[in-house]
């Protein structure tokens, strides 16, 4: 296969043809042999990644997101309900929105997922803007400056006890606006210096009111909030000054997936290959057939290395 796995290629490929790959699944439990974050250290230095599902089961896996983020990764967030897997008894559920400009039509839609100009929820309905560009947009400034930020939630207060909203920078929570005297709606305007490359966004979280998890098994289920809301991110940009992916935080992340891929070299050594082997190939889960694993095998190895090489310098 030319040093590259069957998964590579249908990566590849995919772009070559105009579509676009993602992740599902960002919520699988620790420990999950499947773990999408392995997969992601693999394909992450191939620029092939476009979209991940941080939303699902009624919970949320926004940290893996924001690592993503913080590399310097423009990726869209996306929701699904999965349905009828993992138990759940409503399709649509959780969802994701994704803005079209004029008539709406398949190749525009990708388009607009592949700018991430979506937003994920399980009911509730958000607008984002700064400096009036919507979510998906890049701000380039010419210097240190003072940018103007706003939003509103709107929700069924029947059916969503949120909370609060929040706005992010850099996936830290820089204002908080909660919910008062019972209103459907929060609204916020406010004003923030960027003195560095950023990426804003906005979430919410709440209850929802009169209805049960829609998960089984009980592996799902949580204190987290029920109901959810969340932008994909905005990003602002200094001219001449160095990008996201040059922060200590950045170089932390790029650490932590270089030591995933060590322990993948692990996993994959030859004895422990019939342990593997069976493991993946359980019919209880998505399983991968034993002889499609021994073929791709030493190509997954390779692309291992490629992309140690990758965060390695990242890292530094």
């Amino acid at each position: 296969m030319g040093g590259r796995s069957i998964y590579g290629l249908l990566w590849e490929q995919t772009v070559k043809e105009g579509a676009i790959n993602g992740y599902a699944h960002l919520i699988a439990p620790p420990g999950f042999l499947l773990a999408p974050e392995d997969g992601m250290a693999v394909v992450l230095p191939h620029n092939l990644m476009h979209f991940v599902e941080v939303l699902q089961f009624n919970r949320s896996g926004y940290k893996t997101w924001y690592d993503l983020l913080a590399l310097g990764f423009r990726i869209t967030a996306t929701a699904g309900s999965d349905y009828p897997c993992g138990g759940q008894s409503l399709p649509g559920h959780e969802r994701f929105y994704t803005k079209v400009e004029g008539p709406l039509t398949y190749p525009k839609w990708i388009e607009s997922v592949r700018q991430g100009r979506t937003f994920v929820t399980s009911g509730p309905l958000v607008e984002f803007r700064v400096n009036s560009q919507d979510i998906g947009s890049e701000i380039v400034l010419d210097d240190v400056s003072t940018v103007e930020l706003t939003g509103s939630v709107v929700f069924d207060p029947d059916r969503d006890d949120l909370f609060a909203v929040e706005l992010l920078q850099n996936g830290n929570v820089v204002n908080r606006f909660s919910r008062v005297m019972g209103k459907s709606k929060i609204e916020f305007r406010v004003k923030r210096r960027v003195d560095e490359s950023s990426w804003f966004a906005v979430r919410g979280f709440g209850a929802r009111i009169d209805e049960n998890t829609f998960v089984n098994p009980i592996i799902f289920s949580s204190f987290d909030p029920t109901s959810n809301v969340h932008t994909s991110p905005i990003y602002v940009s200094l001219r001449n000054q160095p990008g996201i992916e040059k922060t200590a935080h950045s170089k932390a992340v790029a650490q932590s997936f270089l030591a995933r891929l060590n322990d993948l070299e692990k996993v994959l050594a030859e004895d422990n290959i019939e342990a593997l082997a069976a493991k993946l190939s359980d019919p209880n889960m998505d399983a991968v057939p034993k002889d499609v694993f021994l073929k791709n095998r030493q190509a997954l190895l390779d692309e291992i290395q490629v992309a140690k090489k990758f965060f390695k310098s990242r890292a530094q």
